[in-house]
C-alpha cells in the first residue's frame, strides 16, 4: 500500500527542537505538536502517493531508494538527512535551507516531456491519466521547493509507512 507523502518548510527554530530530541519517540512527539498541528498552506505540499514516482524519476531508479540519484534531485524527496533512527513506521528527511535552494533550481529547470520520459522508463504500464496526475503532483512540489528557498527555509519530506 502506498502512503501520502507531505513536504513542510520549517523554520530554523523547528528543525533545531526536531533535531533536540533524545529519541524517535519524543522526535514524532516534536513533530506532531511543533510541525504537523501548526501546518500553514503556504509552508507545506501534499503529494499524495504520486511521491514514490516522482522520487524513482528525479532519481532515474526502479525503486524510492533514499541512496539513488545524485543531489541536488535526489534531495526532493528521500535524499535528505534521516531523522528518525527507525524508518519502519514513518520517514522523516531533512533538505537543510541551503540545499533547498539547490533543490528548487534543479526542479525549475525540468519540463512536463522530461518527466513523461522518466516515468514511462519506470512506470510503463501507467497511462497517461496517470502520469498527468503525476505531473501535476511534481509540479505543485516544485511551486513548494521555490516557494521555501525564497523564505530561507529547511524542508521535511514526511510520510508513514
Amino acid at each position: 500500500m502506498r502512503f501520502v507523502g507531505v513536504h513542510y518548510a520549517i523554520t530554523a527554530e523547528q528543525r533545531d527542537g526536531l533535531l533536540a530530541q533524545a529519541d524517535d519517540a519524543k522526535k514524532m512527539e516534536f513533530f506532531g505538536a511543533e510541525i504537523e498541528e501548526k501546518w500553514e498552506e503556504e509552508h507545506g505540499q501534499i503529494s499524495d502517493t504520486a511521491w514514490e514516482t516522482i522520487h524513482c524519476c528525479l532519481t532515474d531508479s526502479g525503486k524510492p531508494d533514499p541512496k539513488a540519484g545524485a543531489a541536488p534531485l535526489n534531495l526532493a524527496i528521500l535524499g535528505g538527512q534521516q531523522v528518525l533512527k527507525s524508518e519502519k513506521a514513518y520517514i522523516i528527511r531533512l533538505v537543510e535551507a541551503d540545499q533547498v535552494n539547490e533543490v528548487a533550481a534543479a526542479l525549475k529547470g525540468l519540463d512536463k516531456g522530461w518527466m513523461e520520459g522518466m516515468f514511462k522508463k519506470h512506470s510503463p504500464d501507467d497511462g497517461q491519466d496517470v502520469i498527468d496526475i503525476t505531473w501535476d503532483w511534481f509540479d505543485k512540489m516544485r511551486a513548494f521547493f521555490a516557494r521555501a528557498a525564497k523564505n530561507g527555509r529547511p524542508v521535511l519530506f514526511t510520510a508513514d509507512q
